[in-house]
């Protein structure tokens, strides 16, 4: 028979619950704190403000083609950068409309680079990807879930390297915590990860996460 063990080295009784680290109930509650919900619904209201329209009395909302792309593909990137600078890292909205003319090294717009350390589009993207067919519902619909998923997974990423750093070890004893403490999967094994290295242990480790975040 054998027993569990907690981070810091204690046995637990098989059939014992094993008690989340703290770590890993920071990283489980990361996903609350990121509010993707916002993010994405913020990239929808970019478009529908400029898509509204009445016809006759009638609202209605219209595909965006080019020049109009352009201007959308603007203001999701200052709605990326009101969600990243604003709510992820927490600075007022007065100092954000004072960073709005700052120009970094190379010239590009700095907001723009903050939204990049987490998000990696640029407006020059989204105004090449827009030319290419018009923007309607479903297109600004799958942009801000493709951004939004991507925002959460390099957020969870950073997470997780601010906590263990590159300490395998360290990486290794969360991992099997999150797993015992939340009944993930039976392939996570001590023995099973003796040999990963740093991007496999990374990958399975932020997979757990968002299994064992369900099993809560």
């Amino acid at each position: 028979m054998t027993n569990n063990r907690t981070p810091a080295g204690l046995i637990v009784p098989q059939g014992t619950t094993m008690p989340l680290s703290d770590e890993n109930q920071k990283l489980l509650a990361l996903e609350d704190r990121l509010d993707t919900n916002s993010l994405q619904a913020s990239l929808l209201d970019a478009y529908l403000k400029m898509a509204k329209t009445e016809e006759n009395g009638v609202v209605k909302y219209k595909t965006l083609s080019t020049p109009d792309t352009d201007t959308l593909a603007t203001r999701v990137m200052e709605a990326l950068a009101y969600h990243v600078n604003v709510r992820h890292y927490g600075l007022s909205p007065e100092l954000l409309e004072q960073l709005k003319t700052v120009k970094g090294a190379s010239g590009e717009n700095y907001l723009d680079t903050i939204v990049q350390s987490l998000i990696p589009v640029s407006s020059a993207q989204l105004k090449t990807a827009f030319k290419k067919e018009p923007v309607g519902l479903s297109q600004i619909t799958e942009l801000s879930q493709q951004l939004g998923q991507t925002y959460s997974q390099r957020a969870h990423a950073i997470c997780l390297d601010n906590t263990y750093g590159k300490d395998l070890p360290k990486l290794r004893t969360g991992l099997i915590n999150l797993n015992q403490a939340l009944n993930i999967s039976k392939d996570i094994t001590e023995e099973s990860l003796a040999s990963s290295g740093m991007e496999d242990l990374t990958r399975t480790y932020l997979q757990a996460i968002y299994q064992g975040r369900s099993k809560r």
